[in-house]
């Protein structure tokens, strides 16, 4: 797949397609945008130079939270790009960093979208979570 608008066509259409393409439009911000809003985890084909874009990844974890697998380690420890992983798939929380897992509003987030995201935070995480919520911690 060497014709750009042959390339746009086919991540419009499925984006994981995006691991087909030659490695330079892997760097193509508009052929990456388009993969990752058709299919999130297509970030995991995203070439590295951009998945520390924080625009991509938010793109990608918008549609789906589990892609937050596949961003940079900076973009886990984004607060931001965290809260929209979860607010798409709770369970994502398990992705993240420790300070992060007991934010109180990722926190909540993650457990109004899958209460089974509880299931990814350690006692000690929550009562810390809960105590200072409580304004006791």
């Amino acid at each position: 797949l060497r014709d750009r608008a042959l390339v746009l066509a086919a991540v419009r259409q499925d984006g994981a397609a995006l691991q087909y393409v030659p490695e330079d439009m892997q760097r193509d911000r508009e052929i990456v945008c388009t993969a990752v809003q058709r299919d999130g985890l297509a970030l995991q084909f995203v070439h590295h130079e951009l998945k520390s874009d924080k625009q991509i990844t938010l793109a990608a974890v918008f549609q789906d939270g589990w892609a937050l697998e596949y961003a940079s380690e900076e973009a886990k420890r984004d607060r931001d790009v965290v809260l929209a992983a979860v607010g798409q798939e709770g369970r994502a929380l398990q992705l993240t960093t420790e300070e992060l897992r007991h934010d109180k509003e990722v926190l909540d987030t993650a457990m109004l979208q899958d209460p089974r995201a509880l299931e990814h935070v350690t006692c000690r995480e929550l009562v810390r979570s809960v105590l200072s919520h409580n304004g006791l911690a």
